[in-house]
């Protein structure tokens, strides 16, 4: 199964450089537990709660490490960070996209965290959590 990962933004279609060693998708239940008199404990179903998805992985320095699949439009760890803050600070969705797992929504970007490291120190390093954008408007009723 190949994986790759792309996120779409204004017009922009961006591909992770390195694929995580693992990706984590939670889908939470939102049902809700009563007590009744005489009956006891019992469940009422809900809609599930917005799925997450999130990983960790690394956006290399230079395009010498083999694990890149961006070969041939290799950018700086840079290029990613300025185009996710934008997406964060912007406070409007993306399309988040993994081939091989059947991923394709409309996301935001629940957080994004990067670092440095001692002895890799070049390499920038990220957690990342998306979570799903449910479209939705407003009546203004009279």
């Amino acid at each position: 199964m190949d994986i790759g990962i792309f996120i779409e933004y204004n017009g922009r279609i961006v591909q992770i450089p390195v694929n995580p060693p693992s990706l984590e998708v939670n889908t939470g239940g939102n049902n809700e537990t009563l007590e009744i008199v005489k009956l006891g404990e019992i469940i009422l179903p809900k809609k599930a709660k917005l799925s997450e998805i999130s990983w960790e992985s690394f956006f290399p320095y230079e395009d010498w490490h083999p694990a890149i699949r961006t070969k041939g439009s290799f950018q700086s760890a840079k290029f990613y960070l300025d185009f996710l803050n934008k997406i964060r600070d912007d406070c409007k969705p993306c399309r988040l996209t993994v081939t091989g797992i059947g991923f394709d929504e409309q996301v935001v970007i629940q957080s994004f965290d990067y670092y440095h490291q001692a002895g890799d120190h070049e390499d920038t390093y990220y957690s990342i959590s998306f979570k799903k954008y449910q479209p939705y408007s407003v009546s203004i009723v009279s």
